[in-house]
């Protein structure tokens, strides 16, 4: 099931047209509202394909995602991602990726390696082709296991679409 489970977001990216899409880079801070454990810093790496839906300021398209922290959580997965335009610039952006999630050694414990993680954030476009963003995520099991402390992380995004 692991190795499905890592196999998701590649087939993702390998079925998906690379002429027209979106990378988005992330730097963040993990682990903001746990109590008593130490934040750590955040690397996100995501691919957004064109969109599949597309009416009036929204746009919905499939995307996956990789995370690492400096504690050595990972989080790997593929779902939904949603953008929608409030004005010229300025847009609201969130997603919605199931996945695999491995807390490593020093790693924060979600209570089991699939997680669900949602992102939300409000961005400005720079240009057509760029953008940036402050977004959060969360990442919880949607209490599918006995223990789900959930995590968040905050990050400035640098989006580039090609």
């Amino acid at each position: 099931m692991i190795k499905l489970l890592k196999t998701i977001p590649i087939l993702c990216v390998l079925s998906t047209p690379v002429s027209a899409g979106e990378f988005v880079f992330g730097l963040g801070v993990s682990d903001i509202l746990d109590d008593g454990s130490a934040e750590s810093a955040t690397v996100i790496v995501e691919y957004h394909a064109a969109p599949f839906y597309e009416r009036g300021n929204l746009d919905l398209n499939f995307g996956i995602a990789g995370q690492i922290d400096d504690d050595s959580d990972i989080f790997l997965g593929a779902g939904i991602a949603v953008v929608y335009d409030l004005s010229k610039g300025l847009f609201l952006e969130g997603s919605l990726m199931p996945g695999y999630y491995d807390p490593g050694s020093d790693g924060t414990e979600l209570g089991g390696n699939f997680q669900f993680r949602t992102v939300v954030g409000i961005g400005y476009r720079l240009s057509e082709d760029t953008a940036i963003s402050l977004a959060v995520d969360h990442k919880s099991n949607a209490s599918i296991e006995d223990t789900n402390p959930g995590n968040e992380t905050i990050m400035i995004r640098y989006r580039k679409r090609f």
